[in-house]
């Protein structure tokens, strides 16, 4: 049973060969090394798109906390009691202010952009993510694909020669 699949595996082999032109083993390594490659730079942008939708979503978190609790800090300002004001509505003014300095280091010299174009720009962070994702796997086939039938053809190739060398032997 273990031949009947090592000689299907051989077979497909070849028809993968034959189907995709490839001419010499050195073609075929080529191949595999740039397919190989490719899915390593999808990887790669895969994983900065993963890191600037994190850094999205920790902005609109701020924006959204800024937003919610500004209420609370310009009513302090016009509060005749700021400090029992400020004291029954600590947590809202912290988080206010922590929003706000968050902000201010992201945003220090240009303007605060709206909490809608943050989604826009998550949207389609999110949207280039899905088609990257779609990619790397046809990338990942691809390349385990041509690794099976790298490894596949060394293996009848190494077994050629073995056969060639024994041959050799037994004609001398």
């Amino acid at each position: 049973k273990v031949k009947l699949t090592n000689l299907q595996q051989m077979a497909n082999t070849l028809i993968f060969l034959q189907e995709n032109n490839y001419d010499s083993i050195e073609q075929l390594k080529t191949n595999y090394a740039n397919a190989l490659s490719s899915f390593n730079n999808s990887q790669i942008k895969r994983n900065t798109l993963n890191q600037e939708i994190v850094k999205l979503n920790e902005q609109i978190h701020y924006l959204g906390q800024y937003y919610a609790t500004k209420p609370y800090f310009t009513k302090m300002l016009y509060e005749k009691n700021k400090a029992t004001f400020h004291k029954d509505h600590s947590m809202e003014i912290s988080r206010f202010e922590e929003a706000r300095k968050y902000l201010k280091s992201i945003y220090s010299t240009e303007s605060v952009p709206s909490l809608q174009y943050l989604y826009r720009q998550r949207d389609q962070l999110k949207s280039d993510l899905k088609k990257i994702n779609t990619t790397l796997h046809a990338q990942w086939k691809l390349e385990n694909q041509l690794k099976i039938v790298l490894s596949n053809t060394n293996s009848l190739l190494k077994h050629e020669n073995q056969r060639f060398v024994t041959r050799n032997n037994s004609l001398e």
